[in-house]
């Protein structure tokens, strides 16, 4: 099926916008519809269909869109600092601006294999109910050995669930999910970024309570009651074999 790639930017001071707009382009060339917009943009949205068809907007002609201010201007003509929004504040608004039926989620550091798309969702079209998470290596190599052995080995479905007051037990770089998982979760939990709040353990046991509450009356269910087509947690790909993200450590 088609592919459409969704990018935020959350307030950055650094290139990143020059980044993103090379990357429309380079992705737009090969058939992949893009969606880009960032906090400092000043109302520039980047939009290329498939095709080539550039729909940006919000700038006059021969504008640069990337030459954005961290400050824009209130009714009282009183400068305001435009602050990040934060990690689940970016992901909601580069969910808001997409439009497909599937989610698939990549860290900007991340490097993803050219089958992981593919072997995420058909993992979920076994269950549309999951959050899919997919094997990884770490890079630099070795740089969490022991957590990376943990997480790539867990038994699937079994032990995905039994260790979920752990933490994540597929981790958030890897997710893949359908837009209405996302949607009856409601999103990630958007905080003052300084609060340091894990958004992405917050959805992950909201999606679990809601799946406990609609597949089990709110009952939790026993280990030999999960199956691949029942469970809230899966995960695509081989350990080591055919790991599906380089996952970057930055210490």
């Amino acid at each position: 099926g088609a592919i459409q790639v969704s990018a935020y930017d959350d307030a950055s001071g650094d290139d990143t916008p020059v980044v993103l707009k090379a990357w429309a382009e380079v992705l737009s060339n090969v058939g992949i519809d893009v969606k880009m917009s960032g906090s400092r943009w000043g109302g520039f949205r980047v939009g290329v269909a498939s095709g080539g068809e550039n729909t940006s907007r919000g700038i006059s002609a021969g504008a640069n869109p990337f030459e954005v201010p961290s400050t824009e201007t209130t009714h009282g003509n009183e400068p305001r600092i435009i602050k990040p929004g934060g990690i689940g504040h970016g992901k909601n608004k580069a969910v808001s601006q997409s439009t497909g039926p599937v989610l698939v989620f990549l860290d900007a550091d991340d490097i993803m294999t050219p089958t992981r798309v593919a072997a995420q969702v058909a993992v979920l079209q076994k269950n549309e109910n999951a959050i899919v998470g997919g094997t990884w290596v770490r890079h630099p190599r070795g740089s969490t050995e022991h957590y990376e052995r943990w997480a790539n080995t867990l038994a699937d479905p079994t032990g995905l669930w039994l260790e979920q007051f752990r933490e994540t037990t597929v981790q958030m770089p890897t997710w893949c999910m359908g837009r209405l998982t996302y949607d009856s979760v409601g999103g990630f939990d958007e905080v003052d970024p300084r609060l340091g709040e894990g958004e992405d353990l917050v959805f992950f046991h909201k999606h679990i309570d809601r799946f406990v509450e609609k597949k089990h009356n709110g009952a939790v269910p026993k280990v030999n009651q999960l199956t691949e087509q029942n469970t809230p947690l899966r995960r695509a790909g081989a350990c080591h074999e055919t790991p599906l993200l380089l996952y970057r450590w930055s210490p």
